[in-house]
């Protein structure tokens, strides 16, 4: 039993050894240095996240609204799982508290992320000046 353990987790650090440093190597690029060395301005092109000379603070908020937006989709599956949990309960009083206990916390934390989202959406507003564009692939019109 022992033995296997020692056998998994060799090879787990074997994989993992060949993968992060051996796999890497092959991935190196020799290019000239620049103002960007790490290919940042070209990653954020089109993203919208940062536009020309943006201010630090407007860059801030709008990561603090995606961070929000991600937080805003976790509770909707855990308002989701805690329905789900209530319905397949069976009558078990004690899977009934859990569900509910899930809901109410779920639904207190949507609140203030919703109250987040919309503080930082005014934030973001104020700063830029402009409305948002809309994403290519983001939907609506």
């Amino acid at each position: 039993m022992v033995t296997k353990k020692i056998v998994h987790s060799g090879l787990l650090l074997g994989i993992l050894i060949i993968v992060f440093f051996i796999g890497t190597a092959a991935f190196a690029q020799n290019t000239p240095p620049s103002n960007d060395p790490f290919g940042l301005n070209n990653a954020v092109n089109g993203t919208g996240v940062i536009q020309g000379s943006d201010p630090v603070p407007l860059v801030i908020a709008r990561a603090i609204q995606g961070v929000l937006s991600i937080v805003g989709v976790l509770f909707l599956i855990l308002i989701i799982w805690g329905g789900a949990m209530w319905m397949t309960s069976g009558g078990n009083e004690q899977n009934i508290a859990r569900a509910k206990k899930i809901l109410t916390t779920a639904t207190i934390g949507l609140v203030i992320i919703m109250t987040g989202y919309s503080v930082t959406y005014f934030i973001v507003e104020s700063l830029s000046g402009q409305t948002q564009q809309n994403l290519p692939g983001g939907g609506g019109t």
